[in-house]
């Protein structure tokens, strides 16, 4: 257990160590693994949506947004690495966007029936921000993105070495 925790630590800092000096690469992990969670929200949420009681209300902006969200992660799991760190962060603001404008809709098809719409419209606001601020400077943001969930890697990393050093 001791020497498993200190190994796994030394190999979570340089992964960190390593990503942070190749920004790129982790993001095109994860451009990927947004794809494919994108991907499947999007089927699942489509499997559920046409599940549904015909008795209720068609929201087609949810219906779009569910295929979006598979039209998205289906084009960024088809690339290669290469164009999907240049790629990712305009597809995410694509998304962010697009997020935004459905849920914006959904706020005040709850406002008409009696429903509060503020929670919908918050996450349609932060939506349409960070959406925004990703389009306005993509490799920046790519850039920053990258050089962030690094640090938190070697953050991570740097935390299972003094856990392992508390069990010596």
């Amino acid at each position: 257990m001791k020497s498993f925790t200190l190994i796994s630590g030394i190999l979570i800092t340089l992964l960190g160590v390593f990503f942070f000096a190749n920004p790129t690469n982790l993001l095109a992990i994860v451009g990927w693994l947004f794809a494919l969670v994108m991907l499947i929200s999007g089927v699942s949420s489509l499997m559920v949506y046409f599940k549904r009681d015909n008795e209720k209300p068609l929201l087609l902006p949810t219906a779009s947004e569910y295929h979006f969200h598979c039209f998205f992660g289906i084009i960024l799991l088809s690339t290669s690495a290469w164009v999907l760190s240049g790629v990712a962060v305009t597809i995410i603001a694509w998304w962010l966007l697009v997020s935004a404008f459905t849920q914006g809709f959904q706020a005040y098809r709850q406002r008409q029936f009696g429903f509060s719409g503020q929670p919908a419209l918050s996450i349609a606001l932060i939506c349409l921000v960070f959406g925004l601020l990703l389009f306005s400077a993509p490799f920046f943001s790519a850039f920053l993105i990258g050089r962030l969930v690094a640090s938190l890697i070697i953050f991570a990393g740097v935390s299972v070495l003094s856990f392992s050093f508390r069990l010596w």
